[in-house]
């Protein structure tokens, strides 16, 4: 199996510190393994931004919703209208 193809299934360390080597060896490795480096470090890269948008969205869904805050003027004066108007 490709190693790309083997990236969705890495946990995020694993995908880390494979960009870490892709890295390393795209500056210092063999031809070979600068050019297997080049192929796929973009391929990393996108799962890894992915992988974060994810998390984000997740964390955005499950944010507790909180009441808007009101100031004590605000409160005074919605307060004040609401004695002003009549009872039906």
């Amino acid at each position: 199996m490709d190693l790309s193809q083997r990236l969705p299934g890495m946990s995020d360390a694993e995908l880390t510190n494979l960009s870490s080597n892709a890295q390393r060896l795209g500056e210092t490795g063999t031809e070979s393994q600068r050019l297997q480096a080049v192929t796929l470090l973009p391929l990393v890269k996108a799962e890894i931004d992915a992988r974060k948008v994810a998390k984000l969205a997740e964390m955005r869904n499950n944010r507790p919703v909180r009441p808007a805050r009101t100031t004590k003027s605000k409160a005074a004066a919605a307060a004040a209208a609401a004695a002003e108007q009549p009872a039906d």
